[in-house]
């Protein structure tokens, strides 16, 4: 019904163990503006970053981190929880940026006594607040590249005891993977960052990032920090505010990025979050289209001995 609405059939099994069948109308209804009032877009911004090593993809961040430093240089701050016996590497690519930039809103906490934990570092970075202000916290990744616009929306979104941000990011594939099917070399970082089935997928089973009041973390709950099986303490918190009375903006947003990486699965995981990291490994790789082309190659060449090989 184009020009009144959705009809939907839904057809399931009730308790009796009959089927049954509802047919529901949704009508089509023409907008209707509920309120008006202006933005405070004058909070501050705390990024809090959890990382052990990776120093190379750091210095990544940084680069596209200056771009909105500059414009924002006095509501933006960035906490690094940093795990290894020395952040001396850290310090040794993070120090000319402080001095270039006079960039004093920033805080390194050093961890020591334990293996990495996101969600222990991510508690960390949000408690370690010593500001008067109640700023919005973006849980973020060092491989996660995002532009001012996403920005805008992390601070703008977010409502205190009222909303919190999940973006669905776009999660980039494996580059040697679309060198191979495009044949050609990707060696700029601007010719992957496009929004395409293409280059890559929406995250939308991942729920790492998110743009949330202190207040609102703390009240919450948190993060459980005695976790230790693989992404079980993002959904949690998700969870946690999904059913609470807090609304959750959860919408693809075209402006942040998860650059690839290997990913590491570790065996000592339970069955259940060994296949899930698995999973997601195999999504991130390439399309199903891209990853078929690479097992058949050889395949499809055998095919076509008298015509143009394919590369």
């Amino acid at each position: 019904m184009p020009t009144l609405g959705t009809h939907y059939e839904l057809n399931f099994l009730n308790d009796s163990n009959h089927r049954e069948r509802v047919t529901l109308f949704r009508p089509e209804m023409p907008v209707i503006p509920l309120k008006s009032h202006p933005v405070d877009f004058s909070e501050k911004l705390n990024i809090v970053m959890p990382l052990s090593g990776r120093i190379d993809t750091f210095v990544l961040f940084l680069t596209h981190f200056e771009e909105i430093l500059i414009k924002m240089k006095n509501r933006i701050f960035l906490t690094i929880v940093y795990f290894g016996k020395s952040m001396q590497d850290l310090l040794n690519v993070f120090q000319p940026f402080i001095a270039k930039h006079r960039f004093r809103s920033h805080h390194i906490q050093l961890v020591t006594d334990r293996n990495f934990s996101r969600a222990y570092a991510l508690d960390m970075g949000i408690k370690s607040w010593k500001g008067k202000q109640d700023p919005i916290v973006f849980l973020c990744d060092v491989d996660i590249i995002f532009s001012q616009e996403f920005v805008d929306r992390c601070m703008t979104y977010p409502q205190k005891k009222s909303r919190v941000y999940y973006p669905i990011v776009f999660s980039l594939y494996n580059p040697k993977v679309l060198e191979a099917y495009f044949n050609q070399k990707l060696t700029k970082l601007s010719d992957k960052l496009k929004v395409s089935s293409d280059y890559g997928l929406w995250r939308s089973f991942g729920f790492g990032m998110a743009c949330i009041y202190r207040s609102d973390y703390l009240n919450i709950g948190g993060f459980d920090t005695g976790i230790k099986e693989w992404g079980e303490e993002d959904v949690l918190l998700y969870k946690k505010f999904a059913q609470s009375k807090i609304t959750v903006i959860r919408a693809p947003d075209p402006n942040i990025f998860h650059l690839w990486h290997h990913k590491h699965c570790d065996q000592s995981l339970s069955d259940q979050h060994y296949k899930s990291c698995i999973k997601s490994k195999t999504y991130n790789e390439g399309s199903h289209m891209q990853l078929g082309y690479l097992v058949l190659k050889e395949d499809i060449n055998q095919d076509r001995p008298y015509k143009r090989r394919l590369h």
